[in-house]
């Protein structure tokens, strides 16, 4: 994934497995799929 972040464009970073097309989201989106896709609870 490709994190975007139009606020501090040093902030922008690719992680993840190496690929030709990264999907490109905000860092908001990132934390939000990693916590889903990890059935993270928080309290």
């Amino acid at each position: 994934a490709r994190i975007v972040d139009d606020i501090l464009p040093q902030n922008n970073i690719c992680v993840g497995p190496e690929t030709d097309e990264p999907e490109e989201m905000t860092i908001g989106a990132f934390t939000a799929r990693v916590l889903r896709e990890n059935k993270a609870i928080l309290r």
